[in-house]
């Protein structure tokens, strides 16, 4: 999840504010959700070919590392049980993702 920080200033105006340590602020808290504002369903794997692009590029990163939780999440649920990104690399890592999650590779 992305999180912005906003502070006031004196005339109550909000903006974004770069704080030091131990600065008090108020936390706007948002997530960039993965839909199609088309049709307003999450985007899948071959839907969307930057979607695709993305993916297989993070997991192509990602190599032997494991991403956080809620990206692993996000990325078993994009490419479900049976897609496959485009590099051999992503799909190494999209394997290894299913194994651990699921005890197979699906």
């Amino acid at each position: 999840m992305l999180t912005a920080k906003y502070g006031g200033d004196e005339k109550g105006k909000r903006g974004v504010a770069v704080l030091s340590s131990g600065q008090a602020a108020n936390y706007i808290r948002f997530a960039v959700i993965n839909r199609n504002l088309d049709t307003g369903r999450p985007v899948t794997a071959g839907e969307y070919k930057l979607a695709d692009r993305a993916f297989r590029k993070y997991l192509e990163d990602l190599g032997d590392n494991d991403p956080p939780e809620a990206m692993r999440v996000e990325i078993l649920r994009f490419y479900g049980n049976k897609a496959q990104p485009g590099s051999s690399d992503a799909r190494r890592v999209l394997t290894r993702l299913r194994t651990q999650a699921y005890g197979r590779t699906g």
